[in-house]
């Protein structure tokens, strides 16, 4: 399905029963936590903390609510979701690692014949980056370190697209879906796409470090600059409609607009590039 700019983009309709209000909500949460859409961004969280929020839950509601409570319904991120998250990716890395040669199952994760400090590896959640290191303590238990915490966690069980862990003795499950260098993970505690950090730095012209690109399909509202224009970060290059709204695309250094590479009117994807700008 393509997500097009003329409607709202919504996926799918969640509705759940009860006898009164509480088993309603209870029921809806319920279902919201343990609905998995990998690879797309969604409101899911947003939804589950208006539906949490005892306001919300005693009825006390009005067409201003969202307004009043936003900064608490959109709250930043979670703490225990990314550090619960990177341990599931790390121990999954290392389970698919074991399982690629019949010769590795014997092995611990990242064994080293000359071991010299406990194995790591690096990841990013979101745009924060994190090293996580482990030691194995017996079987398939681990002291994992993570975000100045170390935690004791235990492999239940490890499939293709799923791996159960006890941390600190609290079981949870963790759906998840590989697609090259990105991990999309599921749990109770939330959605979050974990990438792997590649080894060696990517090249990225100074062109594209400035350059902007479309978050969502839209559509070409107004152009605000010309090419040859000087501009500093944060001033305005182009403005998008989008979902009913209006969105300004900022430029992320400064530079001089090299090109324009969209036109009032037009329809752009999400990730299109609008301006390339040269930084200086």
């Amino acid at each position: 399905m393509e997500v097009g700019i003329h409607y709202d983009p919504m996926l799918a309709k969640l509705i759940a029963r009860g006898e009164t209000r509480d088993e309603a909500i209870r029921k809806l949460v319920y279902a919201l936590r343990h609905l998995s859409i990998q690879g797309l961004r969604t409101n899911r969280e947003f939804l589950i903390r208006l539906l949490e929020h005892q306001d919300f839950k005693e009825g006390r509601t009005h067409t201003g609510f969202i307004a009043e409570h936003l900064d608490e319904l959109i709250a930043g991120d979670d703490g225990q979701l990314n550090r619960d998250t990177l341990i599931a990716a790390t121990l999954y890395l290392q389970k698919q690692w074991q399982a690629s040669n019949g010769l590795l199952a014997e092995l611990p994760p990242s064994y080293r014949n000359n071991p010299y400090r406990d194995p790591s590896i690096k990841l990013e959640i979101g745009a924060e980056g994190a090293e996580i290191s482990w030691r194995q303590t017996g079987g398939d238990v681990f002291r994992m370190t993570v975000f100045d915490s170390t935690v004791v966690a235990q492999v239940l069980c490890c499939a293709s697209d799923l791996i159960r862990i006890a941390i600190d003795g609290v079981q949870r499950s963790f759906k998840i879906t590989e697609i090259g260098s990105e991990l999309y993970i599921h749990s109770t505690l939330g959605s979050s796409v974990v990438r792997r950090t590649p080894r060696h730095p990517i090249h990225q012209a100074a062109s594209d470090q400035g350059s902007a690109n479309s978050p969502m399909p839209g559509q070409a509202l107004k152009i605000l600059v010309e090419v040859g224009q000087r501009v500093s970060a944060g001033d305005p290059l182009i403005i998008l409609e989008a979902m009913k709204m209006e969105h300004t695309m900022r430029a992320a250094v400064d530079g001089v607009v090299e090109s324009i590479l969209v036109s009032v009117g037009e329809v752009v994807g999400p990730g299109q590039l609008l301006v390339q700008i040269t930084s200086e």
